[in-house]
């Protein structure tokens, strides 16, 4: 199961965000200073978020308001980052990257992705033998996930002068599966409710 975790850590980044395209934009530019900050809190979050989300996996489920509530939240967030990235026209480079940085930033420590990913994460390694109120063992899952995070956006940050070109022709392209796929998480988390 660690390897599992770690794969899931790696894989969780593959997919281009705000995070990711911070990193880009910071390697291409030879800022490593901020490049290593952005990686480094990035990291960090990663490991918050899993240890934060798993550890209170088994309230969560002992408390059907709370997780009635919590599910309502996560509907919202995706609904409103759906539109948001389908209506949103990007603006001109020079705005773009400097504004870049700071939704990186943004999304480091407002992640809405990560409750989903990690209520639907935890409860298929709970039905693999995790024991969510283990500590030791959420400590243990959370920092391999962290690892796996940061070995894919320490391969960002050392590619990330290739990848900017890419992420800038595509820009309108990516912003818009992005909204739909958070229309498409919005959706599946209101089916949860009537299912």
């Amino acid at each position: 199961m660690i390897w599992q975790v770690f794969i899931l850590g790696f894989s969780g980044y593959l997919v281009l965000g705000n995070i990711n395209l911070g990193i880009f934009e910071l390697s291409a530019d030879k800022k490593y200073t901020s490049l290593l900050l952005l990686v480094a809190a990035a990291v960090g979050a990663e490991f918050l978020y899993a240890w934060l989300l798993l550890g209170s996996m088994h309230y969560m489920h002992q408390n059907e308001l709370i997780s009635f509530l919590l599910s309502v939240a996560v509907f919202l967030v995706f609904l409103v980052l759906g539109v948001w990235n389908l209506v949103h026209k990007p603006t001109d480079d020079a705005t773009h990257r400097s504004s870049l940085i700071k939704r990186a930033v943004l999304a480091i420590v407002v992640h809405p992705q990560q409750v989903p990913y990690w209520i639907i994460w935890g409860s298929f390694f709970a039905g693999q033998g995790l024991d969510l109120s283990d500590n030791h063992a959420v400590l243990t899952v959370s920092f391999m996930n962290a690892a796996g995070a940061s070995l894919s956006l320490g391969l960002f940050a050392l590619l990330g002068s290739k990848m900017i070109y890419f992420s800038r022709k595509y820009r309108l392209l990516l912003g818009r599966i992005t909204g739909v796929i958070c229309l498409g998480l919005a959706l599946s988390e209101a089916i949860r409710w009537f299912v």
